[in-house]
């Protein structure tokens, strides 16, 4: 099927037909409700209302914080008891063993 060509004339017509447009543009304050209804969907969720919280500078310092806190209680308060005879027992043990372990390479010869 051959294609249609345009005339000059109507080529003519139709850049004629364009020269009265002017830029589209919203209806007053379209933006203003458009931000609206983002801010209310994001508030009404209940994933929205967690992030909010965690991502406040307060909340996320507050963590923080109290993470460090906690560690240092508990690492000062293991520091700070004796160890138990079971422990005791072990670390013993564990100093025999390793006193006993010599690398295969190394050979300790007895003098006679």
């Amino acid at each position: 099927m051959p294609k249609k060509r345009l005339t000059d004339q109507q080529v003519e017509e139709i850049l004629d037909s364009l020269s009265g447009m002017e830029k589209a543009e919203p209806r007053p304050f379209f933006y203003t409700r458009l931000q609206a209804r983002m801010a209310n969907e994001a508030d009404n969720s209940a994933w929205g209302r967690t992030i909010s919280l965690i991502s406040r500078p307060a909340v996320a310092f507050s963590v923080v914080v109290l993470f460090l806190l906690m560690n240092g209680y508990f690492l000062f308060n293991k520091f700070g008891q004796q160890p138990s005879p079971a422990e005791e027992t072990y670390q013993a043990l564990a100093v025999e063993y390793s006193e006993m372990n010599s690398p295969f390479y190394e050979v300790n010869q007895e003098t006679p």
